[in-house]
């Protein structure tokens, strides 16, 4: 459901920052983690452009596990050989995007440290 400005609880948590608010809709049934805001902004877009470290990590952690999940059962159900290589495409999509996300908390907790010893 969206509000009047075409936002998800979702989206305003992790506009917001809220990490526990975003880990407790992902115990809820039907949201809807695939909704984008009225720029066409997805949930990763919104937490990387507010610099929302750590909501970014959980929201990309959780799309790995998804797709990890759907990866382990194309290969039980023996999905056609192009399917599969798509997954392992996104696992290794993740794994880069992962990469950066350690990059940027690295340089946002040296730049906090740095402001704290200027003080």
């Amino acid at each position: 459901m969206k509000d009047e400005n075409g936002e998800t609880a979702l989206m305003v948590a992790v506009e917001s920052g809220h990490l526990s608010h975003v880990e407790e809709m992902a115990k809820m049934d039907g949201v809807d983690w695939e909704t984008k805001n009225k720029e066409g902004e997805s949930l990763e877009d919104v937490a990387r452009k507010m610099k929302h470290a750590a909501v970014l990590e959980f929201l990309e952690q959780r799309k790995y596990e998804a797709v990890a999940e759907v990866a382990t059962v194309a290969r039980v159900v023996e999905l056609p050989a192009n399917a599969l290589e798509a997954f392992e495409a996104l696992e290794v999509k993740q794994s880069e995007e992962k990469e950066e996300l350690n990059t940027i908390l690295e340089k946002e907790k040296q730049d906090f440290h740095k402001k704290q010893t200027q003080e």
